[in-house]
């Protein structure tokens, strides 16, 4: 059967019109009214004068149609169930009394109950239907009870839900939990008997967290007509049983909780009026409007005294539940689903309200499942590993999983980590050193299958990758084994284990390799024969000996020879090269300080001979220098071990200006390992002085010298020259007449630059240097300072001292006078220039006197003179009164002087007679005559020297 569900909004009453056409031709129906009204207080009539029927569900089978009319109108809608009867055809319908309980099947009062417009919405609400839609269902679940109960005309068969098809599914899964729900509704009142006692109107409901049934006692006439009581006979420890006010048995039951309550209702007293009940037609609505949507029986009653037994009664309550499942996946960190492994799942994060314990299975879900109340619109649950198998490490994470509205189902995945380890593997040799390079194999077996092989790194270790533990097993026995080692080492055939638990994921292992070997034997002779003990060797890999590097081997024996045993290999090497050096020898062996290589293969001895030659002692090497370093050939000295100089040996330096003395070799151990000598000077040439100096050496006998490389110990005699005195003088170039206080300065005639004075002294009265005592050689002098009135000789002056003291050369120097000039200037009082002042100059020293006379411009030129002049004024022009005094002008050597000043007074004239009064103009020029004779009388004379060099 295909269901469509149609509900237009638009063009309801054509639409209407069309469906009541459509129904009438077809078959009786279950109509749905949607208000009522008694006519009279004795009968009932429905009015329907707002009844249209639309057509919802068509039969696509046969010829047969099927249609549930239903009215949408503004009010909660109603619903009734019509049987035998025509289609309405007036404005009023008289109800005909049925004999049929249609409505005391418990699958026509689920029905109405849990569908629209009943007590219990949460289906609805569940699957988010419309009023409209909800409306639709309920009428066809009351339809499809009708069809079952065989109450429906026409009907030839029941309607299975299951083969319709729905354009809505949510209103299909709407009717089919609806019908599913109203199979397991049951509150059956209780059987009718003579009891005057009845339970009637089970009604079903839910109040403050209870789902409630409760019942109408009905306890005819009598006394005490309210005394009755209730014993509750079976019912869970939950339900509570209580009598209400207006006389009801009102069951209670927390909702989401199914039981079956039984009990029993007593009268007291027992004698009572009973009504006696007669079962009648149905009808939905109850004269009371309070009982509105309840179903209600229309009895016929008749009065009996009768003594009342306990009446039982029976409420079975199913749970308006809904089923919240939470489903756990379970994998490892690989994603492989994870079998038995243990969660709880529990209300609180305590875990200890509502706690379950689930295991995965072997697809690694398991499936937690809480039966809630259907109105409960939020549930949270928490979740937690409690125990995993031994392989996988368990998580220790709490998760939260909240339902809200329609949710149904939840989905939560927990990952376990696999529980690893690895095995750390140590290569060393038998030094504890690191070894790299080294291969080794792993497995989890002694066989070694599936095994992975390992390498060791620079440090000698190296890791496995992750070695998983066996499924549900705790710990893994690994096996371990050397492959190949590098060629230096011998590869170990040791088998080791390690096992991995949870308190071991790292397992250890340490191989040790022993090391290839190789010896070494050295003899050791003497030049020409003959083997020596005591001397020590070092052996090295490495030619430069580097430290951390050397052996040290025994001293050799009297046969000379000494044994290396178990040298190791390196890494790499299938042989050895060895490099040999001696480190010591006996005081009177030289020291051999050339290494020697060897290579020799593993496991074998090589052979290696040293020769030695014995100690020679240190040469003396004598230098012999006069004081300006030269060398001097043709010395002969004296050299013996004793002060006295007894046997003493002599020897001359060569055109070299050396001499070397071979001292000799050692003999034995027991030789000293130094000498003491004494040298002096035994003769020379007739240049120099002899020294009488004695000087001590000391040789000694070093590690490395032999007769062949004997290195030298140096003394060095240094002898004075012969000095020779030289005469050098001064003179006047005029008269050759000494000149005193001139300074001469001496150089090496070789030296251009004048950078090494020699000598430097000043001209005695007699004109010459005092106390020059020169070397034989070649010089130069010249004249650094000159004395005042003479001119500098700028020119070098060379001179020879032979080895004889004999001088030749230029040994005297002459000078030129050198004149000066000097003037006078005379001014007068007034500044004026005075032209015709006579002046004299004379020379102090020579008595010689000059004259000069001032020009036009007040000056006197005086020229040609030098030293020490005394000054004074001659003659002076007329109105001046010649200077008397005389002054003195000293002459610096370089031509400066002091300034002298001269003042002259002015010859005072004759006073003019005064001019009288009232002489006009020559009165007046008489005046002014007078007046510059009186200012000429005041005039001075002031005369300055100026002396410039000639």
């Amino acid at each position: 059967m295909k269901l469509r569900n149609k509900i237009p909004l638009k063009g309801k009453f054509l639409y209407s019109a069309l469906v009541v056409l459509f129904a009438v031709l077809t078959i009786p129906a279950i109509k749905l009214f949607t208000g009522a009204n008694a006519a009279t207080n004795g009968d009932y009539f429905l009015q329907a004068s707002t009844w249209r029927t639309l057509t919802l569900a068509q039969s696509i089978g046969g010829n047969a149609s099927y249609t549930a009319p239903v009215i949408f109108n503004d009010v909660q809608p109603l619903y009734c169930l019509n049987h035998d009867l025509e289609e309405p055809h007036s404005t009023y319908y008289d109800k005909n009394t049925a004999v049929k309980a249609a409505y005391s099947d418990p699958r026509m009062i689920g029905a109405l109950y849990y569908g629209f417009g009943g007590k219990d919405q949460s289906l609805q609400q569940k699957h988010n239907i419309s009023n409209d839609e909800a409306q639709w269902a309920t009428q066809m679940a009351v339809w499809i009870h009708a069809k079952a109960l065989g109450i429906e005309n026409n009907t030839t068969k029941s309607i299975d839900v299951n083969d319709m098809n729905f354009d809505n599914a949510s209103v299909g899964n709407y009717l089919k939990e609806l019908l599913t729900k109203t199979q397991n509704v049951s509150a059956t009142s209780a059987t009718q008997n003579t009891s005057s006692v009845s339970l009637t109107n089970e009604q079903h409901f839910r109040e403050n967290g209870y789902e409630v049934i409760t019942y109408d006692i009905t306890i005819g006439t009598g006394t005490n007509s309210n005394d009755w009581t209730f014993n509750k006979t079976a019912g869970g420890s939950d339900v509570i049983i209580e009598k209400t006010a207006d006389n009801k048995l009102k069951i209670k039951k927390p909702i989401g909780l199914a039981d079956t309550v039984t009990g029993t209702v007593s009268r007291d007293p027992s004698t009572i009026v009973q009504n006696t009940h007669k079962v009648g037609s149905l009808v939905l609505l109850s004269r009371d409007s309070s009982k509105q949507n309840l179903i209600q029986l229309d009895d016929e009653t008749t009065s009996t005294t009768t003594t009342v037994p306990p009446t039982s009664f029976r409420a079975t309550f199913v749970a308006s539940n809904k089923d919240l499942t939470v489903e756990i996946t379970k994998t490892d960190n690989e994603s492989n689903r994870v079998q038995g492994v243990v969660f709880e799942v529990a209300t609180d994060n305590a875990f200890t309200q509502n706690k379950k314990e689930i295991t995965t299975t072997a697809n690694g879900t398991a499936q937690a499942v809480y039966t809630v109340a259907e109105s409960l619109n939020s549930f949270t649950l928490y979740i937690r590993e409690k125990s995993a198998p031994a392989h996988l490490i368990k998580s220790n994470e709490v998760k939260q999983v909240t339902f809200t509205g329609n949710e149904r189902s939840k989905q939560v995945s927990f990952v376990n980590e696999l529980k690893t380890g690895r095995v750390e593997i140590t290569k060393v040799d038998e030094n504890n050193s690191p070894v790299s390079g080294v291969v080794f194999e792993i497995a989890d077996n002694n066989n070694f299958t599936n095994s992975q092989r390992l390498t060791t790194g620079v440090n000698g270790i190296v890791n496995s990758s992750a070695i998983k533990f066996p499924a549900n097993q705790s710990q893994v026995t690994m096996y371990v084994r050397e492959v190949s080692a590098p060629s230096h080492l011998i590869v170990s055939n040791e088998v080791k284990t390690v096992t991995l638990n949870d308190n071991n994921r790292l397992g250890r292992v340490t191989f040790v390799n022993n090391i290839k070997k190789v010896d070494i034997r050295i003899t050791k002779t003497l030049v020409g024969g003959g083997d020596v003990s005591g001397v020590v060797f070092e052996v090295s890999t490495n030619r430069n000996f580097p430290a951390g590097e050397v052996w040290t081997l025994q001293p050799t024996n009297n046969n000379g020879q000494t044994i290396g045993h178990n040298i190791p290999l390196k890494n790499g090497e299938i042989s050895k090269t060895l490099w040999v050096r001696e480190k010591s020898v006996p005081n009177h062996m030289v020291l051999n300080n050339t290494p020697k290589s060897i290579t020799i293969q593993a496991g074998q001895t090589g052979e290696l001979r040293f020769e030695n030659e014995p100690k020679a002692y240190q040469s003396i090497k004598i230098i012999k220098k006069d004081e300006t370093g030269k060398l001097v050939p043709g010395v002969v000295f004296e050299i013996a071990d004793n002060k006295d100089f007894n046997n003493s040996i002599e020897d001359t330096t060569k055109p070299n200006g050396s001499t070397v003395l071979t001292t000799g070799i050692l003999s034995s151990p027991n030789d000293s390992l130094s000498k003491t000598y004494y040298i002096r000077e035994k003769s020379v040439p007739s240049h120099l002085v002899l020294s009488d100096e004695v000087k001590t050496i000391t040789v000694k006998a070093e590690e490395n010298a032999t007769l062949r490389n004997v290195k030298f110990v140096t003394v060095e005699f240094i002898n004075k020259l012969k000095r020779y005195n030289v005469e050098l003088s001064k003179s006047d170039l005029s008269n050759s007449a000494p000149i005193e206080g001139v300074t001469l300065t001496i150089y090496k005639a070789e030296d251009k630059n004048n950078t090494n004075k020699i000598f430097e002294q000043v001209t005695d009265k007699t004109g010459k240097l005092k106390g020059l005592s020169l070397l034989p050689g070649k010089y130069k002098f010249y004249e650094t300072h000159a004395t005042i009135g003479y001119k500098i000789n700028p020119n070098a002056h060379y001179f020879e001292v032979k080895n004889d003291g004999k001088v030749i050369g230029e040994t005297n120097m002459t000078d030129e006078r050198q004149d000066y000039d000097f003037i006078i200037n005379k001014v007068d009082d007034k500044g004026n220039k005075v032209a015709g002042v006579v002046f004299s100059a004379k020379n102090k020293l020579t008595g010689k006197e000059v004259q000069a006379t001032t020009d036009k411009d007040g000056i006197a030129h005086f020229h040609g003179i030098w030293g020490e002049y005394e000054i004074r004024e001659v003659s002076a022009p007329e109105g001046l009164i010649k200077d008397e005094k005389t002054y003195t002008l000293n002459l610096n050597k370089d031509g400066s002087y002091e300034k002298i000043k001269v003042v002259n007074k002015t010859i005072p004239s004759e006073q003019p007679a005064l001019p009288k009064t009232g002489e006009g103009k020559n009165g007046q020029s008489g005046i002014l005559i007078s007046m510059a004779v009186a200012f000429s009388s005041l005039l001075g004379l002031t005369v300055a020297f100026m002396v410039k060099k000639h």
